[in-house]
């Protein structure tokens, strides 16, 4: 009976030992990996294409895949039969195919491992495709119709020479229309009233006229307008004659002037025009029985300060 006390107890015993080395060889394993770089049966499976029946020994230890302290890449951790290795990229999927051959290559130093093995690891979920935002409907371009039209309006007074006797004062109101550098304006002029004589015989004139031009602007501060000029003259008997009437005559004249712009902004502006006149319808005033007082020089000269407003 003691005989088979003494053999169940070393049985008993070996069953021991072989339990205690078992569990002396299974060390415990980490594997940490997010799923979209890879899974624990994944890596077993890659592993028994590499090895086969070897895989078991390859297995690691540790196998950690996280970001690292920046986020911007992933780190690989790796522990296989006592080596330890460690990697950084960007592609967390890179990293567990290089634990994968780190592993199998640690037991196997004469693997060759193929470029695409016969089942290539599960690549990672493809993204959803984004809907397309919705097109607006096509707007019909704007056409390019040049500058637009602009209006002005101006007001001033000066100095006439050759349009009434001597030098009169003369006061001026001036419409336009203008599209970039041309343009176009009307004005109505009043020549204040000055005298004529000749041998105590006296009159006193004054005038009215009206001037039609087109205008060029060749930079934005300089305009030159050439145009045609009426002037209506008035004149009446005064001193020496004994029956005083009231006569008038028209001239007529082509015009050239050469304006200046010396302060401007969008709506209002400070221009300065000089302008000559060849004055071919030359009216003449004279007192009936004795001789001419007065007739219109061949030339005439205006002097004339403006305020302009444009519109719009």
């Amino acid at each position: 009976m003691e005989r088979w006390l003494s053999a169940a107890r070393a049985a008993l015993a070996g069953v021991g030992v072989l339990l205690a080395a078992s569990t002396a060889d299974a060390q415990p394993s980490t594997f940490d990996v997010p799923a979209e770089c890879g899974s624990e049966g994944e890596f077993r499976d890659g592993l028994t294409r590499l090895l086969g029946a070897a895989a078991e020994r390859a297995w690691p230890t540790t196998l950690v895949i996280a970001r690292d302290a920046s986020g911007s890449q992933f780190q690989l951790t790796l522990e296989v039969q006592s080596e330890k290795r460690a990697l950084l990229h960007a592609d967390c999927r890179v990293l567990f195919r290089s634990a994968l051959v780190i592993a199998a290559v640690t037991v196997d130093p004469t693997l060759r491992i193929p470029e695409e093995p016969s089942a290539p690891l599960a690549p990672p979920p493809a993204p959803r495709p984004q809907p397309e935002p919705a097109k607006p409907p096509p707007r019909d371009e704007p056409r390019d119709t040049g500058p637009p039209w602009r209006g002005s309006v101006a007001a001033g007074g000066g100095l006439a020479v050759g349009v009434l006797p001597g030098a009169t004062g003369v006061v001026e109101l001036r419409g336009g229309l203008a599209r970039g550098r041309f343009g176009a304006t009307l004005g109505a002029q009043y020549f204040f009233p000055k005298d004529a004589s000749a041998e105590g015989r006296s009159a006193t004139l004054q005038g009215v006229g009206v001037r039609a031009a087109a205008t060029f602007a060749p930079v934005p501060l300089v305009a030159v307008s050439a145009g045609l000029s009426t002037d209506w003259l008035v004149g009446r008997g005064d001193a020496g004659i004994s029956s005083p009437v009231q006569d008038s005559a028209w001239a007529l004249a082509p015009s050239l002037e050469l304006a200046l712009t010396p302060a401007v902004t969008r709506s209002l502006a400070l221009e300065l025009g000089v302008a000559g006149q060849l004055n071919l319808l030359r009216p003449t005033f004279e007192v009936t029985g004795f001789r001419e007082i007065y007739q219109m020089p061949l030339a005439s000269l205006l002097i004339v300060g403006r305020g302009v407003f444009h519109f719009p």
